[in-house]
């Protein structure tokens, strides 16, 4: 245990058994000038603001949710989702969690964004588990409510300073073999005000994820944020106010694994790619990827769904098209199941291609460094090459190799859609907005899905000659989809 601090030394024996935060106001001590060198003294203090040790808790609220990385537009934060009926279960002990809720998408019905958000959505029911082996942004759900955070103190080696009227906590932590760091600040009254941390992210780097919390209220002998806020990436995704908060002693058992699941990025059983036009070639996976060979490098259109995946697509590239440097990637939207990855192809010397409104916003995420990862797939930093595609891009070679990019307009899904049009072979290559025709999942009984009638009419306007599309998303039959299929389902045949 830490020696006690010169001040509290000298003072009488009394005054000792004071809270540090009474000593402050007794003595006119500003916060910013003491420190509290004991850890554990302060825990004690903190777990006492908050109504005791809790080593578990329910509560409950609603508000909404959104899908990190999947904004409508970049400039609007990410898509928000509808919660009700919100019940959330910790066991701090066990380091557990399970919730429960009422999830409906399109909190705006013209703006719902990605995560399989679907038009006129209906609630459904929501349910999660957490635990030790889940991934550490998910385990953050735990430890970024204040009891959470207090608990986790216990574990590292917290370095405690008077700062701003209260105190500032800087927790390192190590998880998986990297070294996180945990900030939070308190006030006098040792109340934990918020907490910012920093995860890993394909994307952003290392993404700065942090809790904000409303005023404090008692909740029986509880006293619990009266709203919690997440944000991730500058932008909210998690917002619940908070209706009951109890002290819980549950044993939280995982759920049966459920089977199925979407596609990771495995690498396809069969070939990985295949040639569809000259110098076109459509590579396999769970999100499709096309390449195009140019006299002196290669165009890459999007598949861009994980780091792992993008590793595949550069390998099939180097095999396809051997001795030519990717000198161009496009990314169809902001999604980021269509946009990790880009900083593989960066550190590759390649401008990555997106619509207008995004170039500012992957300059700054792409250019932020990356180092809270064990196996990484390139460098910390990387140069960033980002030109936007404004009414119509054409990429083209004196040998006739043609790529147009063009955008499709304001959609429900996004408002940054691109599409690659390969007038060599009269194909256009897309993303997501033929994806409830391929899955039925996604509905579309009554008529015509409304994405569909978009493609269908912006295509039209733009006046494109078109026979086939390669969808990002699998088709029944990889790689390609006609145009003919399309225009059944419009006709309802």
């Amino acid at each position: 245990m830490a020696s006690p601090s010169p001040l509290f030394r000298f003072l009488p024996p009394l005054t000792r058994t004071l809270s540090l935060a009474g000593l402050i106001a007794s003595f006119g001590i500003a916060p910013a000038l003491a420190q509290q060198e004991n850890s554990e003294t302060f825990r004690t203090a903190a777990l006492q603001a908050l109504g005791g040790d809790a080593t578990g808790l329910a509560f409950s609220g609603a508000g909404w949710d959104a899908c990190l990385g999947q904004a409508w537009s970049v400039d609007e934060g990410w898509a928000r989702w509808e919660l009700t009926d919100y019940q959330r279960v910790i066991n701090y002990q066990d380091g557990n969690s399970r919730h429960t809720t009422q999830r409906r998408a399109g909190l705006n019905p013209d703006h719902i964004g990605g995560c399989g958000a679907q038009p006129n959505a209906s609630p459904s029911p929501q349910q999660g588990f957490i635990n030790g082996s889940s991934a550490w942004l998910d385990q953050l759900n735990i430890w970024l409510t204040p009891h959470g955070f207090v608990h986790l103190m216990a574990e590292g080696q917290p370095v405690i300073t008077g700062e701003q009227g209260g105190w500032r906590v800087e927790l390192p932590l190590e998880r998986g073999g990297i070294d996180y760091r945990l900030i939070g600040q308190f006030n006098a009254d040792h109340q934990l005000q918020n907490v910012t941390t920093w995860v890993d992210d394909s994307v952003f780097g290392d993404m700065e994820v942090q809790a904000e919390y409303g005023p404090y209220r008692d909740f029986g002998a509880l006293s619990f944020p009266a709203s919690l806020t997440v944000n991730q990436g500058g932008s909210a995704t998690l917002h619940l106010d908070i209706t009951a908060v109890a002290p819980s002693d549950e044993t939280l058992e995982a759920p049966p694994p459920r089977g199925g699941g979407g596609g990771g990025g495995a690498a396809p059983a069969g070939p990985a790619y295949s040639e569809i036009g000259p110098g076109i070639f459509a590579i396999a996976g769970a999100y499709q990827s096309v390449a195009v060979e140019f006299a002196d490098h290669v165009v890459v259109i999007d598949g861009l769904q994980s780091d792992a995946r993008a590793a595949q697509i550069i390998a099939a590239v180097n095999e396809a098209i051997p001795n030519k440097p990717i000198r161009y990637v496009v990314s169809t939207h902001s999604h980021f199941d269509h946009a990790s990855g880009l900083r593989q192809f960066a550190a590759l010397g390649a401008t990555v291609l997106t619509h207008d409104m995004n170039v500012a916003f992957f300059q700054q995420a792409l250019s932020t460094p990356r180092t809270l990862r064990v196996n990484p797939t390139e460098p910390d930093t990387v140069p960033v090459k980002v030109q936007g595609v404004g009414e119509h891009l054409v990429l083209s070679d004196d040998a006739g190799q043609t790529v147009e990019l063009y955008p499709l307009g304001v959609s429900q899904h996004a408002a940054d859609m691109l599409i690659a049009y390969l007038p060599g072979i009269n194909t256009v290559v897309e993303a997501d907005v033929l994806q409830p025709w391929i899955s039925p999942a996604f509905g579309g009984t009554n008529g015509p899905h409304p994405f569909l009638i978009y493609l269908a009419a912006a295509l039209e306007r733009l006046g494109l000659d078109y026979q086939h599309f390669v969808p990002v998303h699998v088709p029944p039959n990889p790689p390609l989809m006609e145009r003919a299929e399309l225009q059944a389902v419009l006709s309802g045949q």
